[in-house]
C-alpha cells in the first residue's frame, strides 16, 4: 500500500496516522477512532504494516485499528502510562510479537490489559557461542526484559568436556562467578554466552601430551596480563600486537634439558603446543628459550585476547618444574 497520512482521532481528539513503508506512526493528543474490520470507508485505511510507533499523547487504541498488522509485529509505545486498548485492536497473536515501552514503565505495561499479552516486552537477544570446538549451532533467543533465557541442550565436542555457559571469556570461571544460571540470571541487555570447554584428555592438536588446565592454580587468571607462576619464566613483548613477529619466552635459572608448553585460549582449549630449547652454556642469566608466532596449530592468526601458556620444564638434574604465565594478543 502507498505511503500516506490520515486523521485517525476520535471526536474531540487530534491524532494523525502516518504510513512510511511498512511502518505506521500515531502522533498527536487524544483517543484513536474505532474501526470495523472490513467495511469499505470505515476500516483502518493504512493497510498491513509491520511496525507501529504510538507517540506520547495517545490515550486510547481504537477497535480494529491494527487488524492488518503482520502476525509477528513490533510496536513501540512512548507513553509512560499504558493507553487503554479497545477489544480487537490487535487481531494477530501478540504472544509472538514485540512491545517496546519506556524502561521505567515495564511493570505497568506487564500489568495492563492487552499489553500484558505481548510475548516480548523490551526484549534483548541472547546469543550462544559454542566455539570452534563444536559443530552444533544454537539459535539465538529473544527474551523480554528481566525474563529468563531458556537453557539450550548442552553442546558436545570431540575431545572436550562442556562445563557450562559463561557470561564472558575466562580461564577459571569457578572462581569469578561467571557461569550463567538459567534459573536465576535475568536478561536485561543483549548478551553472548560463551561455551566453557575443558580438554577431556591431555592430548594436543598434534597429539603431543600437554597438561590440562588446573582450575584452582593461578589466582591471576581472568584479571589481566600478569605472570601467574613465572618464577624465572617471562615473556615479551606482552601483550603482543598482531603485526609483530610474536611473543618470545625467557628463562632465568638452571639449564632446561627439555620442556613442552601449551597455549590455551580463554575457554581452556589448546591453541598450540610449543617446544622450549635452552642453548645456554654455564649461565643462569635471563635468555631466550622459545617463542610463539601468535598462530594456532593450523597456522591461523590467534584472535585478540588473553592466553595461558603452561607446561612443565625439566632441568638438567632431572627435576621438573611447572611454569605458566598469561600473555595477550592485541
Amino acid at each position: 500500500m502507498a505511503d500516506g497520512s490520515w486523521d485517525c482521532g476520535a471526536e474531540g481528539s487530534n491524532l494523525t496516522c502516518t504510513r512510511l513503508g511498512d511502518a505506521l506512526t500515531v502522533s498527536g493528543v487524544g483517543a484513536m477512532k474505532d474501526y470495523m474490520p472490513s467495511l469499505a470507508g470505515i476500516s483502518a485505511p493504512w493497510g498491513a504494516v509491520e511496525n507501529v510507533v504510538i507517540e506520547t499523547g495517545v490515550t486510547y487504541i481504537g477497535a480494529n485499528a491494527f487488524s492488518n498488522l503482520t502476525s509477528n509485529f513490533e510496536i513501540t509505545v512512548d507513553a509512560e502510562n499504558p493507553p487503554t486498548v479497545a477489544d480487537r485492536a490487535f487481531i494477530f497473536n501478540t504472544a509472538s510479537s514485540i512491545l517496546r515501552v519506556p524502561q521505567a514503565s515495564i511493570d505497568a505495561y506487564r500489568n495492563a490489559d492487552v499489553w500484558k499479552d505481548f510475548g516480548y516486552i523490551n526484549p534483548s537477544t541472547v546469543t550462544f557461542n559454542a566455539g570452534s570446538e563444536s559443530n552444533i549451532e544454537i539459535l539465538p533467543q529473544l527474551v523480554g526484559y528481566g525474563s529468563y533465557a531458556t537453557k539450550p541442550e548442552d553442546p558436545t565436542a570431540s575431545g572436550n568436556t562442556f562445563k557450562g555457559w559463561l557470561k564472558r571469556y575466562a580461564f577459571f570461571p569457578e572462581e569469578t562467578d561467571l557461569y550463567w544460571d538459567f534459573g536465576s540470571d535475568t536478561v536485561t541487555s543483549d548478551i553472548t554466552l560463551v561455551a566453557h570447554w575443558m580438554p577431556a584428555a591431555s592430548v594436543s592438536a598434534d597429539n603431543r601430551s600437554v597438561p590440562p588446565v588446573n582450575q584452582t592454580e593461578e589466582a591471576a587468571i581472568g584479571i589481566g596480563i600478569a605472570n601467574a607462576n613465572a618464577s624465572g619464566f617471562t615473556a615479551g613483548s606482552n601483550p603482543a600486537p598482531k603485526s609483530s613477529d610474536g611473543i618470545t619466552f625467557f628463562w632465568q635459572g638452571a639449564l632446561i634439558a627439555n620442556a613442552s608448553l601449551a597455549v590455551y585460549d580463554a575457554s581452556g582449549n589448546v591453541v598450540k603446543t610449543l617446544s622450549i630449547r635452552d642453548n645456554s652454556v654455564g649461565t643462569q642469566s635471563k635468555r631466550s628459550v622459545g617463542s610463539w608466532n601468535l598462530k594456532d596449530a593450523k597456522g591461523r592468526l590467534a584472535p585478540d585476547g588473553t592466553y595461558l601458556v603452561k607446561g612443565t620444564s625439566t632441568a638438567a638434574d632431572g627435576k621438573g618444574k611447572r611454569v605458566s604465565l598469561l600473555v595477550g594478543v592485541r
